[in-house]
């Protein structure tokens, strides 16, 4: 049986940027907020590099002095062709003339984490390791209206929580999607990411320690690797190419590399790029 709590005005689904900034604004602006988080933070995510028009949300959360302290900083992008031959690059300060063409290279594990402290710190109730298992929604024409949520904590234990609205914020788990049976896949989006960090890497300075690099993979790939720098000897590596490709390469690399077979694809697939 699940214990109850009181009323909240928001309750956000997910810890992550989306469901972390969206509670700090709600916060900041006079609601009461509940944030529930399955996993415990930090944890590693794919996501690491940013735009320049983060720059203002940043500044409004209060937390732009500390990705300054903690981050990367990016003036621009370059793209490379698949054989090498031909790039651009792009710097933000051609078309921004503020301090904000500088954006960031983010940890995401040490990004994510500021954010949903900072959460905490607005004033949201951020609950870590507490999975939302059901949301029950009452008619909006009864006086109670509103949504009933029921989350499960790392114990096991089970406990409802009452708010007006409920913002679903799970990303790929697409909680409410799912659960209304909504949720369709795009054929254009069907691509998958592989990627690592590498440490002891040097860099070779100037634009080339923040600026991030982004190589186009053509034919049936239909996706990109990419190297972006997280520190002063660090990068994050990896590609993104379409599922019925690594399928494909699937079944070739596990006789050869066994559970190790998805390095060996991504390996693969940048050195070559």
């Amino acid at each position: 049986m699940a214990d109850s709590a009181g009323m909240h005005d928001v309750i956000v689904i997910g810890g992550g940027p989306a469901g972390s900034t969206t509670a700090s604004y709600l916060a900041m602006a006079g609601f009461d907020v509940a944030l529930f988080e399955r996993e415990r933070f930090p944890r590693e995510h794919v996501g690491e590099s940013l735009l320049p028009f983060c720059h203002g949300l940043f500044e409004e959360l209060g937390v732009l002095d500390q990705m300054k302290q903690h981050f990367v900083r990016k003036p621009g992008v370059r793209f490379v062709t698949a054989d090498g031959k031909h790039f651009t690059t792009w710097c933000f300060d051609r078309v921004i003339d503020d301090e904000s063409y500088l954006s960031f290279q983010v940890a995401r594990a040490e990004f994510d984490q500021l954010l949903l402290r900072n959460s905490s710190r607005l004033g949201v109730s951020v609950h870590e390791e507490t999975k939302v298992v059901d949301a029950e929604f009452v008619d909006p024409g009864d006086e109670s209206h509103g949504v009933t949520v029921t989350v499960e904590a790392a114990d096991g234990s089970t406990r409802d929580y009452r708010a007006r609205f409920l913002l679903d914020a799970s990303g790929r788990s697409t909680f409410m999607g799912t659960r209304m049976r909504e949720r369709k896949a795009n054929p254009d989006l069907d691509r998958t990411a592989l990627w690592t960090h590498y440490g002891n890497v040097e860099l070779k300075g100037g634009l080339e320690e923040g600026i991030s690099v982004i190589v186009y993979l053509g034919g049936d790939k239909k996706g990109w690797a990419w190297v972006f720098p997280l520190g002063v000897d660090r990068v994050t590596v990896g590609f993104v190419t379409d599922n019925a490709y690594i399928r494909t390469r699937k079944k070739e690399l596990e006789d050869q590399h066994g559970a190790d077979w998805k390095l060996a694809l991504m390996e693969g697939e940048v050195h070559s790029s």
